[in-house]
């Protein structure tokens, strides 16, 4: 995303992406960078033959490089229990936020396997997420050969679920513009790393299954901390769907770590006072709990309780199905829409006060006016 100074690279158009097989794609688009302002350089076209030897470069000759120099430090001291790893990438992802209008491109991609406009691919979805699997990998590679151990480099993926929310109607481009965790977080050079933002012990289901099916590799969280995403957006999501009881403790989220395998934990946020992230990692009950995993006590997981599904069986009606539906579909939709979050937000908060009150009708309605807005109906 951030090569603005490679202009080397980026002012030739075989290094960058095409929104069609000819049109190139002048910026890309970050929705939480100055508001989706076109201010980043072009989108990179990963598969181009000198974007992959400076990829390469940069990954073995210049990061990788420096980090065995420290990691070599680090034995010769006999403190080499200090380096956890080092994460290759960050959300992989080969598409960006631009909704007014949309912009699907990868064609510079494309063109390099081959093919074109009179010889297109049977799944152009398909043909960009092995794109970006290649891209991942090439990085996770450069590291290993750079004499990194495999076993302390990692993937850094947007999600682990392998469902795209109601309401996505393309899941490989849109949903986290992401490839299928299936494809992107595994490869032999590196063990997988995930972005785990979980309020819930429930949370954490769609990344043990994942990881289940793959023979339960070594894994860690490449960004996360307890809280849901739906918090951050609305102030309260989760909350209202799941009550009290489903929430999870600081210690509770790292024991769904540690407890199952994980190597690292890599917290976000740290800044006093600020956001849902930040306020939820520099709580004064998560510090303990870093004490106490850093003195090597046992981590407390949830209770049974606690890990139960959101909002189980609080209503026969179907207002139940509507707010699970809100609550896997919400966060992502108002990722993607920064212009529509005070819209989903107020209605959200709407819906909190409906439910709160034991007002079912009202809260019906309100439920299907924000599944109409975010077009999960």
């Amino acid at each position: 995303m951030f090569w603005y100074n490679r202009k080397d690279l980026w002012s030739d158009r075989n290094n960058i992406e095409w929104s069609d097989w000819s049109t190139v794609v002048p910026h890309r688009i970050i929705g939480w960078v100055l508001n989706g302002r076109p201010v980043l350089a072009p989108p990179m076209c990963y598969n181009s033959p000198a974007i992959k030897t400076e990829a390469t470069r940069l990954a073995r000759d210049v990061i990788g490089a420096e980090i065995k120099r420290n990691v070599d430090h680090l034995n010769l001291i006999r403190k080499s229990y200090l380096f956890a790893g080092v994460i290759a990438g960050w959300e992989s992802r080969l598409q960006d936020d631009s909704i007014n209008p949309h912009v699907d491109y990868g064609y510079c991609a494309l063109h390099n396997l081959g093919y074109s406009a009179s010889n297109p691919p049977a799944d152009i979805d398909k043909a960009l997420e092995g794109v970006v699997r290649d891209w991942v990998t090439r990085w996770a590679a450069g590291l290993e050969e750079a004499g990194i151990a495999r076993n302390r480099i990692y993937t850094h993926n947007g999600t682990a679920s392998t469902e795209a929310p109601p309401g996505m109607p393309n899941p490989l481009r849109n949903f986290y513009k992401d490839a299928h965790p299936q494809v992107t977080a595994f490869n032999d050079h590196s063990y997988p790393g995930f972005s785990v933002f979980a309020g819930t012990a429930q949370g954490f289901s769609p990344l043990y299954k994942l990881l289940a099916a793959n023979n339960n590799p070594p894994w860690g969280i490449s960004e996360g901390t307890a809280v849901d995403l739906s918090d951050v957006f609305n102030g309260g999501l989760r909350a209202l769907v799941g009550g009290a009881a489903s929430r999870i403790t600081m210690e509770q989220y790292l024991a769904a770590a540690f407890n199952r395998g994980a190597i690292y934990v890599n917290l976000f946020a740290w800044d006093k006072g600020g956001d849902a992230f930040s306020r939820t990692t520099t709580a004064t009950s998560s510090l303990l709990a870093y004490k106490k995993f850093l003195k090597g006590e046992p981590l407390q997981e949830a209770t049974a309780e606690a890990a139960q599904p959101p909002f189980a069986s609080r209503s026969s009606d179907g207002l139940a199905d509507e707010i699970r539906k809100i609550q896997s579909a919400a966060p992502p939709w108002m990722m993607m829409h920064p212009d529509g979050q005070s819209e989903a937000g107020s209605l959200l908060q709407k819906l909190d006060a409906s439910l709160k009150a034991n007002n079912v009708t009202e809260a019906r309605r309100t439920a299907d006016a924000i599944l109409n807005l975010i077009g999960a109906k």
